[in-house]
C-alpha cells in the first residue's frame, strides 16, 4: 500500500470518529495519551471483554498531511469475544481536544491494517473507572473495516496530557 493511501485511510478513519464524537482542534507539540483497560466486546456477548493498552505522543509539529502530526507510540487491542487482536505502531496524531481531554491517533500493524483510536479523558486525575471513553476503528490494507468498537471504560484509565 502506498504512503499516500495509508495517510488517506488514517484521515478517513479519524474523520469518521471525529464526526461521531464531536469536534476538536490541533494542539501544540508534547501531546501525549496513555491508557489501558477494558470495554465490552464488539461481539455483544455478555461478559466478554475487549482489552487495550496504548501510548501515543507527538514527536513535534511536523505534519504528514494537514492536521496529521508525526507521532510515536504503541497500540494493543485484544477482543476476547471476537477473537481479534491488533498490535500497531503509532505514527500519526490527528487532533488533540480543545479542552485537553480528547486525543485521536492512528497506528499501522505489520500486515498493513490501520488502527484509529479516539480517547476521552473525563478529567480523572488518575481516578480509575471514572467515565473515560474509547473508540476503536480498524481497516485492513484495502481500506475495508475489519473491527469497530466504542464504549465507556468498565475498568482501567485513560490520561491525556
Amino acid at each position: 500500500m502506498s504512503k499516500r493511501k495509508i495517510i488517506i485511510s488514517i484521515v478517513v478513519i479519524l474523520t469518521l470518529v471525529l464526526l461521531t464524537l464531536g469536534g476538536c482542534v490541533p494542539d501544540a507539540a508534547g501531546t501525549k495519551a496513555v491508557g489501558g483497560g477494558w470495554i465490552s466486546s464488539a461481539s455483544g456477548a455478555p461478559g466478554e471483554k475487549a482489552t487495550f493498552g496504548f501510548t501515543a505522543q507527538l514527536k513535534g509539529m511536523e505534519t504528514i498531511e494537514e492536521n496529521v502530526y508525526v507521532s510515536k507510540g504503541r497500540i494493543l487491542i485484544v477482543d476476547h469475544g471476537t477473537g481479534q487482536k491488533f498490535r500497531a505502531t503509532v505514527y500519526g496524531t490527528y487532533v488533540h481536544g480543545d479542552a485537553s481531554d480528547t486525543s485521536m491517533f492512528a497506528g499501522k500493524t505489520k500486515d498493513g491494517s490501520i488502527v484509529g483510536i479516539m480517547v476521552v479523558d473525563k478529567d480523572s486525575n488518575g481516578v480509575v473507572n471514572n467515565g473515560d471513553e474509547i473508540t476503536i476503528e480498524v481497516q485492513d490494507a484495502s481500506s475495508v473495516s475489519v473491527y469497530s468498537n466504542t464504549g465507556t471504560l468498565k475498568g482501567g484509565n485513560i490520561r491525556v496530557k
